[in-house]
């Protein structure tokens, strides 16, 4: 049976106790990169659903 040590209330642990700078710059290294991702995507949507609207548009124009 394992025994459970109770330590004081407001105690401090020891050791580190937060991210590193190079953590955190890592971190936003990656988010970066997906958000260039993202908008990247987002970018080719737009220019595709434009594209396509004035495909129907001209199609519209040839019918008539």
């Amino acid at each position: 049976m394992t025994q459970i040590r109770n330590s004081k209330p407001g105690a401090i642990s020891p050791g580190p106790a937060g991210f590193t700078l190079v953590e955190v710059l890592v971190a936003m290294g990656v988010v970066a990169i997906g958000m260039s991702a993202a908008i990247k995507a987002v970018s080719g949507y737009v220019t595709n659903t434009t594209w396509m609207r004035d495909r129907t548009y001209a199609h519209w124009v040839a019918m008539n």
